[in-house]
């Protein structure tokens, strides 16, 4: 993860969030936001979230509580309600995953990975209410579509764990037809299969960021510089576009010191939120130190996390600003892209309060 997304040297504009620590930036933009906070009473401890636009809340997803989502109004971050109960009953939830859509409002879909079963959420202002269910008897496909994204509410755009190929695929499946697949493309991760405890797992390595608006899909590559865009047409299929940075072939992938290459790595990024105009990134620095151990008194290798900033693309991959969070503990972020919204928390410790930045981002240019 040495190289950013593209190596363009630009010269640095600086914005003013709260302060600046006068740091310089790669990037045309740049800004130094200053948190405020938010005490969070209730006991939960989120995995994922997402922005709703229409209805201006945040749905938490904790799947280690009785509770399974959590409800907020957003900006002041007050408590709604919550909905579903952990469990084997019929109404209950086994283990979900929040899947994210890439149409602004107020409905979600998830995937129950216990029960296989997809449900469809409707926010209303009372409640949030189950719309539509797809149980494990109707879907002709039988992947677990874990990190998913629905489009346009017809199809889900997925990478399942394959347990027989050494090459990973995205795929796009109907929601309207019991999840058949309607296409596939290689990726330029790969997948090795490993017995462990008696068992079997599945580790996918190079795996691609998927950004998606609209029909636009990009697949970006963080470990290697490269980012593959595709359009998703209306009966489903996958039609390349372009790549931007350096061309990989698989072979060329399967050939790379990956042991290597993440030992020495800096830094891991991460999709979170994307427009008509902009795709942003997490991106979680770390540096790897020498420690003695107190016990044996040998030298060790100690990863130290170092803070996280957003990074922000436009869809040809230019980089178009950074924005540095300074609260350097909160390793988890939500971007809200409909009020220009950072909300940050701290995964290793209670969910006890989200950190609340604000940024600007200047209009693309219409050249």
């Amino acid at each position: 993860m040495k190289k950013a997304i593209l190596c363009i040297a630009i010269a640095a504009i600086m914005y003013a969030c709260g302060g600046s620590d006068g740091k310089k930036s790669s990037f045309p933009q740049y800004e130094y936001c200053q948190a405020d906070s938010v005490a969070i009473n209730e006991i939960l401890a989120p995995r994922e979230a997402d922005v709703f636009m229409n209805e201006f809340y945040v749905v938490f997803l904790s799947p280690k509580t009785d509770k399974v989502f959590y409800r907020y109004s957003i900006p002041d971050f007050t408590f709604m309600d919550t909905t579903f109960t952990r469990g084997e009953g019929p109404d209950d939830v086994g283990y979900p995953y929040l899947w994210k859509n890439n149409l602004p409002g107020s409905d979600f879909w998830f995937f129950d990975g216990n029960k296989r079963e997809i449900k469809k959420c409707s926010i209303g202002p009372e409640e949030i209410a189950v719309s539509k269910v797809i149980g494990k008897d109707e879907m002709v496909n039988r992947a677990s579509p874990f990190r998913s994204t629905v489009v346009n509410d017809k199809y889900v755009v997925y990478d399942p764990i394959s347990w027989t190929e050494s090459r990973s695929h995205i795929v796009v499946a109907s929601l309207s037809d019991s999840m058949r697949v309607l296409d596939s493309i290689p990726t330029l991760a790969f997948v090795e299969v490993k017995e462990l405890g008696g068992g079997r797992a599945a580790i996918s390595t190079n795996t691609p960021n998927v950004a998606i608006y609209g029909s636009r899909m990009m697949c970006v590559y963080p470990m290697l510089g490269t980012s593959i865009r595709y359009d998703i047409k209306n009966d489903g299929s996958i039609e390349y576009v372009t790549t931007y940075g350096k061309e990989y072939t698989y072979d060329d992938v399967k050939n790379i010191d990956w042991k290597t290459r993440n030992q020495s790595a800096e830094f891991s990024t991460q999709v979170k939120a994307c427009t008509a105009d902009y795709i942003f990134m997490s991106k979680g620095n770390y540096e790897r130190v020498e420690e003695i151990d107190p016990e044996t008194g040998e030298s060790e290798q100690v990863i130290k996390w170092t803070g996280v900033s957003i990074e922000v693309y436009d869809w040809e991959m230019n980089p178009v600003k950074e924005i540095e969070l300074n609260k350097k503990e909160a390793n988890m972020v939500l971007v809200d892209v409909y009020r220009n919204k950072v909300y940050a928390w701290d995964s290793k410790k209670d969910f006890e309060k989200v950190y609340i930045y604000d940024f600007k981002l200047d209009a693309p240019s219409a050249e």
